[in-house]
């Protein structure tokens, strides 16, 4: 899996700030997220081509959040 490149969007549709994504199964993406104001901030998601992410893993540390981006984006 490559990394894709992006200039927009920078923010999920819940406001989350993505720093990195991949693309799985042609029509999903799986983003590397900070979403501020939780105890967590850290967050892998899967997203949908309208932007709106479900089955989130939730992390403190960005170090912690990488590896499992990295895990479920194989």
């Amino acid at each position: 899996m490559a990394l894709v490149p992006f200039t927009i969007p920078k923010r999920l549709n819940n406001g989350a700030e993505i720093k990195a994504l991949k693309m799985i199964m042609g029509h999903h993406m799986m983003v590397l997220a900070f979403w501020e104001g939780d105890l967590r901030p850290w967050v892998t998601w899967a997203v949908d081509n309208n932007g709106d992410a479900y089955w989130g893993h939730y992390f403190v540390t960005e170090a912690e959040a990488y590896d499992d981006w990295e895990k479920r984006s194989l």
